[in-house]
């Protein structure tokens, strides 16, 4: 697996460079070597490597053709065994030689996820929600979701307005698959967009959001948690809510020495926005959490990845 996102940025452009007709050859057991013109190390060349890595960090690429290294030319020169009309070769490998394979859609579903976040305007993420959409994954949408709220002067209308729509419709057929994550991230995306007024808010996708998150409460971690209960506090809380209120509590008391600082306070707000009383086995919990840090001289370090993606992906 790629460690770290350059280097799965780096491989998945090298796939894009292969899917296109780049020349690439293979170094001796399990490395590959990624060029775009021919290399003076097997070819004869003057060119300098784009990307050497070892093989299992692309496992998209089947070079095929046993033990023995193989060279497979760009699309206008052809390939052994492989068609000249991007057919399928007899051996069961495309044209070029490449395969995709699990490991192939992870890259290119964490790239999608890039795109999504990195999204500043309506038109942008209109675009790819209506080219790709139809491949998003739970957590896609859930991404989608955090680059809506972060557009900046919108009013619901136009390209943002049919992004919304969009996104509501997709989140309602893929609920079923959200976990903790992707449910906290909508949530308060939602809570976002209606405490700014960009929109009125959709009560039935809410309920469906809350019944699915008491469903897989013991999915969610501490910033799931903490994100939750900010939404519901902004949405505003109701009666309803206190199942899955009474829920989160019970699971943050079982992950409380995972809680950092800010997430602890921040939870506490919520409950106290909602006129909620923390119980009493979450207070003991917290306290027994801020005892270990303090004797450890300071909190858990803070979640999350880049550009406050929470747990590994979504904004929060």
């Amino acid at each position: 697996r790629m460690l770290g996102f350059a280097r799965r940025k780096a491989a998945a452009a090298a796939l894009r460079a292969v899917s296109k007709g780049s020349g690439f050859g293979t170094l001796p057991r399990g490395a590959l070597l990624l060029t775009g013109r021919p290399c003076e190390q097997h070819h004869g060349h003057s060119a300098r490597p784009l990307l050497v890595v070892p093989s299992q960090l692309v496992p998209g690429l089947s070079l095929g053709g046993g033990a023995r290294s193989r060279r497979l030319t760009s699309s206008s020169g052809g390939s052994a065994g492989s068609g000249s009309n991007g057919n399928e070769v007899p051996d069961g490998r495309p044209e070029g030689g490449v395969n995709k394979d699990s490991g192939t859609a992870e890259i290119e579903h964490r790239q999608m996820s890039v795109r999504i976040v990195d999204c500043t305007d309506g038109k942008g993420l209109l675009g790819l929600v209506e080219q790709h959409g139809e491949s998003f994954t739970a957590l896609h949408i859930s991404s989608a979701w955090g680059a809506l709220w972060k557009l900046r002067e919108w009013d619901g209308t136009g390209d943002e307005g049919a992004v919304l729509q969009r996104l509501q419709a997709m989140a309602r057929a893929k609920m079923q698959e959200m976990r903790g994550r992707e449910l906290s991230n909508v949530a308060r995306s939602m809570a976002k967009l209606m405490e700014s007024g960009r929109t009125g808010g959709d009560a039935e996708l809410v309920r469906e959001l809350k019944v699915c998150a008491l469903a897989v409460a013991g999915d969610f971690k501490p910033r799931s948690i903490q994100t939750l209960m900010q939404a519901i506090a902004t949405m505003g809380y109701e009666d309803p809510d206190a199942g899955l209120v009474a829920a989160m509590q019970a699971r943050a008391t079982a992950t409380a020495p995972d809680f950092t600082e800010k997430q602890v306070t921040d939870l506490v707000k919520a409950l106290a926005a909602m006129g909620v009383s923390p119980d009493a086995a979450l207070v003991e919990a917290m306290k027994e959490r801020a005892k270990k840090a303090k004797s450890t001289g300071g909190s858990k370090p803070k979640e999350g990845a880049r550009g406050g993606a929470p747990e590994g992906g979504a904004m929060a």
